[in-house]
């Protein structure tokens, strides 16, 4: 998942990746079937070790009571940005990094549940979502899928002016989505 969101982050953006970390989530989490904290970080270790030369694992998360997605992007936050100063440029300068999330579904999914985000973490609004639309990124977790049906075959969003002159129905959304290159499935990077 890591290395075809590298591919869509500089195929599609301007960022640039400079880390990304798997952070295994806590033994209190009581996923039924979850190892324990110690075996996964140990084979997160293994792949990370054996595949990427830029992919690491940071344990931390694994190792302490349960903590929301929103206070582990803090701590990785508070640890590159504050602790080390941000990262080192190839002139010798140090610089802040964008901490940013990539998820899976499960994670996803548990965005509307009740204790595992704030109100605040779960910012969704209409402007965000005509955004992410014209911009041909995914809503898919974010409204119900019948609006986003509804949106699709309507071809709403697509282009303001489209809209303002009645265009953009129909098969108009799914050509646009083949120009830019969206599957459906929009991942951020780790760390950019």
């Amino acid at each position: 998942m890591f290395e075809m969101a590298v591919d869509y982050v500089r195929q599609n953006t301007d960022f640039e990746i400079v880390a990304g970390y798997l952070s295994p989530v806590s033994d209190q989490y009581k996923k039924p079937g979850l190892l324990s904290g110690a075996h996964r970080v140990n084979m997160c270790t293994l792949a990370a070790e054996e595949t990427s030369s830029w992919l690491m694992v940071d344990p931390w998360e694994a190792f302490q009571s349960y903590q929301r997605t929103a206070v582990v992007l803090d701590h990785f936050d508070y640890e590159i940005n504050t602790v080390l100063g941000g990262v080192q440029t190839p002139d010798g300068a140090r610089r802040s990094v964008r901490v940013m999330l990539l998820a899976g579904s499960d994670l996803i999914s548990t965005m509307s549940e009740p204790g595992v985000w704030t109100e605040a973490d779960n910012d969704v609004s209409s402007t965000k979502v005509r955004l992410f639309l014209r911009r041909g990124l995914s809503v898919r977790y974010l409204i119900p899928a019948p609006v986003v049906a509804y949106i699709e075959e309507n071809g709403l969003y697509l282009d303001e002016d489209k809209e303002k002159e009645g265009k953009g129905k129909g098969r108009d959304w799914e050509r646009e989505r083949e120009r830019v290159g969206v599957s459906g499935k929009v991942a951020a990077p780790a760390l950019a």
